[in-house]
């Protein structure tokens, strides 16, 4: 189990770096997008959602973003990083207390 996440972290970073010094700004923008929508989709099923409504979610997610930051020339940061502050409150901050949630409580589909 962690030859394999070895593996994969060693094989992402290679891409990463690839991506970073071949100075395309779309592969990049792919490759950042890829990166989001996984890591998004690994946190709720951390969080024991769906599969399915974890890609859902983090689709939804990935999209905001790239609308935000990547189709816009000046993109509102200081709206997206009070968006951001303000669900990492109502969604992580509790569970640092209480313990992550029950799977099919109300806390746990807060986002979904």
């Amino acid at each position: 189990m962690l030859k394999t996440r070895i593996i994969t972290a060693v094989v992402l970073l290679v891409v990463l770096l690839a991506v970073l010094f071949g100075g395309s700004f779309a592969a990049f923008s792919a490759v950042l997008l890829l990166f989001l929508l996984a890591a998004i989709a690994e946190a709720f099923q951390l969080f024991q959602s769906p599969r399915a409504q974890a890609f859902v979610i983090s689709a939804v997610w990935s999209a905001a973003f790239a609308y935000a930051f990547l189709l816009h020339d000046n993109p509102t940061v200081k709206f997206w990083f009070a968006v951001s502050v303000a669900l990492w409150l109502v969604r992580f901050v509790p569970s640092l207390k209480t313990g992550l949630p029950a799977p099919t409580g109300p806390r746990n589909t807060i986002l979904g």
